[in-house]
């Protein structure tokens, strides 16, 4: 019972996730040495946005890229966005309306 349960439930709670990435294709990324984010300015999962920078973060790392807030060769600018749709049904178990 619980297994039917898990898997005629758990379909309803994953959510399509639509993920765009823009860069440049003929930029030859290997002149790149340091790095820096850009300011994030407002947004509204500032975990989620930290999160997200230090993956990005160590993955540069781990690529031979440095940090460097004063003067970086590749500056990184995240943008984002969150939208959820909620249907709610109601319905009387006693039949009453």
């Amino acid at each position: 019972m619980l297994a039917f349960l898990a898997f005629a439930v758990l379909p309803t709670a994953v959510e399509g996730q639509k993920i765009k990435v823009e860069f440049d294709k003929n930029l030859n990324f290997s002149n790149f040495r340091t790095f820096a984010f850009a300011p994030h300015n407002a947004v509204s999962r500032p975990l989620l946005v930290a999160n997200i920078a230090g993956a990005i973060e160590e993955e540069l790392t781990a690529r031979g890229l440095q940090k460097d807030t004063v003067h970086p060769d590749l500056y990184i600018q995240m943008y984002g966005g969150v939208d959820s749709d909620t249907a709610v049904t109601y319905s009387d178990l006693n039949g009453e309306n």
